[in-house]
C-alpha cells in the first residue's frame, strides 16, 4: 500500500467519521444533486465549446434547466456559466449559445414567483443565524469534534505533506 492510499484512507476515515458530516447526511438537501447538475453542465458545456456536437448541447441546457429547477443556486451558478462561457465561445456558436440561453429561461418562467417569493417573503424565518466573531475557530473545534487530538493530528499531516516532494499529497491532505 502507498503512502497516497494511506492519506487517502485517513481522508476518507476523517469524512466518514465527523459529525458535521454524519449530521447533514441525513437531512435531505438539494446540495449535492445541484453539484451534480452543476458539474454536468460544466463537463457538456465544454465538450460543446470544443466539438460543437448536437449530443453535447442537448445534455448542457438539459443539465442547465435540471439544475435550475433543483435550487436558485444552481440557476445562479448557470448564469455565471453561461455569461463567462459567452468569451469562450466562437462566433459561429454563438446563435445556438442563445437559442440555448433562452431554453432555459422559458424553462424556468413557472418557478420565477416561486424564487421570488422565498427570497423576498421569508414571513420572519431565519434560515441561518448571523456568524458571530468567534464563528471560524468555533466551527474548526465543531469539524475536529472539540478534540485538540484532531487538530494536532490534520497539522502535522499538512505539514509532513508539505515538507514531502509529493505536492500531490498535500493537496489531497487540504482537501
Amino acid at each position: 500500500i502507498t503512502n497516497s492510499w494511506i492519506v487517502a484512507l485517513g481522508v476518507l476515515l476523517f469524512f466518514t467519521t465527523n459529525q458535521l458530516h454524519i449530521s447533514y447526511s441525513t437531512i435531505a438537501r438539494m446540495y449535492i444533486t445541484g453539484f451534480m447538475f452543476s458539474v454536468s453542465l460544466v463537463y457538456f458545456w465544454w465538450k460543446w465549446i470544443n466539438t460543437s456536437q448536437k449530443r453535447d448541447f442537448i445534455f448542457m441546457v438539459l443539465f442547465a434547466i435540471l439544475g435550475t429547477y433543483n435550487h436558485h443556486f444552481n440557476l445562479l451558478f448557470a448564469i455565471l456559466v453561461w455569461v463567462s462561457g459567452w468569451f469562450y465561445i466562437n462566433i459561429k456558436q454563438r446563435k445556438q449559445y442563445i437559442i440555448a440561453l433562452g431554453t432555459v429561461f422559458i424553462m424556468y418562467i413557472p418557478s420565477i414567483y416561486i424564487t421570488l417569493h422565498q427570497l423576498v417573503d421569508m414571513q420572519g424565518l431565519i434560515w441561518m443565524i448571523s456568524p458571530n466573531p468567534n464563528f471560524i475557530l468555533s466551527f474548526i473545534r465543531y469539524v475536529f469534534h472539540f478534540k485538540a487530538v484532531f487538530i494536532i493530528i490534520m497539522l502535522a499531516g499538512i505539514i509532513l505533506g508539505l515538507l514531502s516532494k509529493n505536492r500531490l499529497r498535500a493537496i489531497i491532505i487540504l482537501g
